[in-house]
């Protein structure tokens, strides 16, 4: 649409990584605050309860799934590797490794500095190294050019950059909202209420389009016989989501989503 009338046009990609914005980073610094000062036998000790809760819990459907990725998170070491798990979309269960590290396990994170103490900033730092260019820009980039657009993320001019770093914790967040900085400006040219709105994402209706179009895709490349036979992801957890999701007891396309694409790809090896 916009393509009809523009050949450049802006974006505010940069905006949750520079400033604060996503609701996961309050998320995490809730919860760590919690379980990060437990020690580390205390932390591996609940996990294995909840595994064994988890076990029993695989014919609940999501709350077999959901008691399993806690337990994963409980474990963490660190804050970094807290938040890397919290952020990633990739906890498909696997077999025989030890559920659910991923179909390729985690990716490296980048080294942090020393002087990123304070867990806000080794948020956005994770996701400027790792999410802002391997997802976020890949993604729009390539939607943007199929239609040569050229599109430009002013935030990411490397002053803007450089400054935001600068700013103290305060500007960025509240306690309670993040983007306190791009909200004072804002106000003075938006209505409150324009701002002040819940966060919307912008998805495709992918779980939509699992119940509906892609239903039958799914249940042929989600072959309960053909996983099991192949050792790759976990049968039962996969059936599970797979009938929570048709039976609309749950949205888990995107924990499903990883699993089609590794079918796909594994079928087409053959």
């Amino acid at each position: 649409m916009a393509r009809q009338h523009v050949t450049v046009a802006l974006s505010g990609d940069g905006g949750d990584e520079l400033f604060f914005g996503y609701g996961r980073y309050l998320d995490a610094k809730r919860i760590w605050k919690v379980i990060g000062g437990w020690p580390a036998n205390a932390r591996m000790a609940f996990a294995a309860l909840i595994r064994r809760a988890s076990r029993m819990a695989d014919g609940w459907g999501r709350w077999g799934f959901r008691t399993r990725r806690l337990q994963h998170r409980i474990k963490a070491e660190t804050f970094d590797d807290f938040y890397a798990n919290l952020a990633s979309l990739s906890l498909v269960p696997t077999t025989p490794i030890d559920w659910p590290r991923g179909l390729v396990g985690s990716p490296p994170l980048p080294t942090i500095p020393d002087q990123m103490r304070a867990s806000t900033m080794r948020m956005m730092f994770i996701d400027q190294s790792l999410y802002l260019p391997e997802d976020i820009l890949t993604k729009v980039d390539r939607a943007s050019m199929a239609v040569a657009l050229e599109l430009r993320p002013p935030l990411l001019d490397h002053r803007v950059v450089e400054f935001c770093w600068r700013l103290p914790q305060s500007w960025l967040f509240n306690g309670r909202n993040g983007k306190m900085l791009l909200r004072k400006l804002l106000y003075r040219l938006i209505p409150p209420g324009l701002l002040e709105r819940p966060k919307h994402g912008f998805d495709f209706p992918l779980d939509d389009w699992l119940r509906q179009p892609l239903r039958n895709w799914m249940i042929d490349l989600l072959n309960a016989d053909e996983i099991r036979r192949e050792g790759y992801l976990d049968d039962k957890v996969i059936a599970a989501l797979v009938a929570e999701h048709l039976a609309g007891h749950g949205d888990h396309g995107y924990a499903l989503w990883p699993a089609l694409m590794f079918q796909s790809w594994l079928n087409s090896t053959r």
